[in-house]
């Protein structure tokens, strides 16, 4: 599939992969579904949209053989929000769109529509399923300054920056019939879940 147009240069991806992935067992990065592991079928889908990505990484030495530009925590154990800082002072980037790598469903047309939605909002979040998702949504730069607050305050999940900042529901109807958000924003936190996953597709 050829790329289209390039995105802006102001906005970069960010894949999630520093994560502990304790409920899973191992690290999720690795896990296998239709033949190829969660972070292949990720940076598959985000480099159809665009080449300006990059891994959060906890460390500068993960995923040595991926010729992929990482950004290390600069923040060490305070999760995706220390890697959003991370790379919001690594990358000087206007916005960053986070997508996790536990989301082996990830849709091209889905992330463009992401980058590409406007609104005054600094946050731009898709809903699903009835809940939030924080880690396939856009930020702007101007939210560094509540990151900071809250890391200072020892708050670290990303629900804390919804609290602080406004932000843009991205609902099915604003997604459009051509991309299903359930589906799409699909995450893996046990193994049972990526079973039950694969018993689905393969009905």
């Amino acid at each position: 599939m050829p790329k289209e147009q390039k995105l802006e240069d102001s906005s970069y991806v960010v894949i999630m992969a520093g994560g502990q992935s304790r409920r899973f067992g191992s690290n999720k990065a690795f896990a296998k579904f239709m033949g190829k592991t969660f972070l292949e079928r990720v940076i598959h889908a985000v480099s159809q949209v665009t080449e300006r990505f990059v891994l959060s990484v906890r460390d500068q030495s993960d995923y040595p053989w991926l010729k992929v530009d990482k950004v290390p925590d600069l923040v060490k154990g305070v999760g995706p929000m220390g890697g959003l800082y991370s790379c919001f002072k690594v990358l000087k980037a206007e916005t960053l769109l986070l997508v996790a790598c536990d989301m082996p469903l990830l849709s091209s047309r889905f992330i463009r529509f992401m980058l590409e939605f406007q609104c005054e909002e600094p946050i731009v979040v898709p809903e699903a399923g009835g809940q939030l998702h924080p880690l396939h949504a856009r930020y702007h730069k101007s939210v560094v300054q509540y990151i900071e607050e809250l890391i200072e305050e020892n708050r670290f999940g990303m629900s804390e920056l919804l609290r602080k900042v406004p932000f843009k529901t991205i609902s099915q109807i604003d997604a459009g019939n051509h991309v299903d958000l359930e589906k799409v924003l699909t995450n893996v936190n046990t193994r049972l879940e990526l079973e039950m996953l694969q018993k689905h597709v393969n009905r």
